[in-house]
């Protein structure tokens, strides 16, 4: 069956087919035009609907959040791995994981600095038992002043 349309020309109903062909219209060609215009408001008003629809979804889901936010209510997370804490203690669970995260970069830094300061203890008592080198308790801590704000 072809497509087709109907237009008013002077006064008289005229079925325009796909093909460009063109005759009186009948009854039922007159209906299927009538009906299939009403089908197609109906698709856009339906569309319109569900596009207001998921606004409005959208609108309160952001809202919800928003109200969260503003009460504490909110679900922590890291950055590393995607772990998540969920209220009420998420900020505490998410200090306690990141502490044993094995993708967090703190732990490691940390053990780093643990080394680090191993050596500098390490580096002193050297200092200070070596015979050939005299040095004060004065000195010693001068050498190694600022490191322990690094």
């Amino acid at each position: 069956m072809n497509e087709f349309h109907i237009e008013d020309r002077a006064g008289v109903k005229v079925v325009v087919y796909q093909d460009g062909s063109c005759g009186p219209a009948t009854d039922v060609e007159i209906e299927q035009d009538a009906t299939i215009a009403a089908l197609r408001e109906e698709v856009e008003r339906l569309k319109e609907q569900n596009s207001r629809s998921h606004i409005q979804k959208d609108r309160d889901y952001w809202h919800k959040k928003a109200m969260d936010m503003l009460h504490g209510n909110f679900t922590q997370c890291c950055s590393y791995c995607g772990f998540e804490a969920q209220p009420p203690n998420g900020w505490e669970e998410l200090q306690k994981h990141i502490e044993e995260c094995p993708e967090h970069p703190l732990p490691k830094l940390r053990a780093r600095v643990t080394e680090l300061e191993g050596l500098v203890a390490n580096a002193r008592i050297f200092l200070k038992g070596c015979g050939a080198v005299k040095l004060t308790d004065k000195q010693i801590d001068e050498l190694f002043e600022g490191e322990e704000s690094r």
